[in-house]
């Protein structure tokens, strides 16, 4: 049986920032057209305020504000290539630019090409090294390589940056979790509850954490409240057979198991929980009880037909096969 964490969701992405260079001195209409344009995408008039941008691009290719500006607009449609192709213009423009340079990384992250947001990210902090959001969506940025080791002094540093912050805990809590310092990840998970509630999956997160270093009944109570408000989550109930298990409970192991299987019949760790539980009380009742060790192995059997790579299973099937 697999000890799962929760899937890391990626934390929101910071995007608020202020100010931004222009290329070469502009007239007093072009100056115009700008605040036009910016005073249109402050009321969501983007397609006004799209034209009057680009109506200053015409006749002045190298203003970095609108580029920046055109790619803050692609960027609320969605449109993530456009606006890093601005992005990209207005940072060939000025290298020093920090918006243009930190948007260039957030929408390589957002369209997932992080290695290449990591590095521009990097760039973006050589030219304002405490800029919160730059630290933070680098961090997150190496928690999606699995290189937990080297967002570690960037979650650090947002955190002493916005020490109330919300999303920068739960970021450096992922961090720490990652590299297997869970009482470091569950005092970050903790800090975080206390300025809102937390995503499910994050509580999860935490609830993992706190069953690493054996607090269990703490765990449960992570997950009860979890399970109250999304009765119907399988993972929650699929983390509380686990919690249950390690404590020794396997009655309540198993019918936690069996409640995730009812929601998601080819949860493989669910079906591999329910099968160790089995096993467990089939030994435990001196094996007695054919019909449990039978069970068991159906529903290891059913797990590797789902997900054949599992030799530990294979071998456990073949092992009390013999029983």
């Amino acid at each position: 049986m697999r000890n799962t964490v929760a899937s890391l969701a990626v934390l929101g992405l910071v995007v608020a920032l202020t100010g931004c260079g222009s290329g070469r001195r502009i007239s007093a209409e072009q100056q115009a057209l700008m605040d036009k344009a910016q005073a249109y995408q402050e009321e969501g008039l983007y397609t006004a305020a799209l034209a009057a941008f680009e109506m200053v691009l015409a006749e002045n290719p190298s203003h970095v504000d609108a580029h920046v500006g055109v790619g803050d607009i692609y960027e609320v449609k969605g449109d993530y290539e456009t606006a890093a192709a601005k992005y990209a213009t207005a940072r060939r423009i000025d290298p020093t630019n920090f918006k243009a340079t930190y948007k260039l990384g957030l929408m390589y992250q957002l369209l997932d090409r992080v290695r290449d947001a990591i590095e521009v990210y990097l760039a973006a902090l050589a030219i304002k090294p405490n800029s919160f959001e730059a630290n933070l969506n680098l961090a997150t940025a190496y928690l999606q390589i699995d290189q937990a080791q080297l967002g570690l002094p960037y979650a650090e540093a947002a955190v002493k940056l916005k020490p109330a912050s919300q999303p920068a805990r739960v970021n450096l809590g992922s961090i720490y979790a990652a590299l297997g310092q869970h009482q470091l990840a569950i005092d970050e998970y903790r800090a975080a509850a206390e300025l809102g509630a937390l995503q499910p999956e994050i509580a999860l997160n935490m609830a993992d954490a706190l069953v690493r270093t054996g607090k269990y009944q703490r765990a449960l109570n992570t997950l009860d409240l979890l399970a109250q408000r999304q009765p119907d989550n399988a993972l929650v109930a699929e983390r509380m057979g686990y919690t249950y298990f390690k404590m020794g409970r396997y009655e309540k192991s198993l019918e936690r198991y069996r409640k995730a299987l009812a929601l998601s019949p080819d949860d493989i760790a669910s079906l591999n929980g329910v099968g160790v539980n089995l096993m467990t009380l089939y030994l435990r009742g001196k094996r007695e009880d054919i019909a449990l060790r039978d069970e068991a192995i159906r529903h290891w059997q059913r797990s590797v037909r789902l997900k054949p790579d599992q030799q530990r299973i294979v071998d456990l099937i073949a092992r009390y096969r013999k029983l």
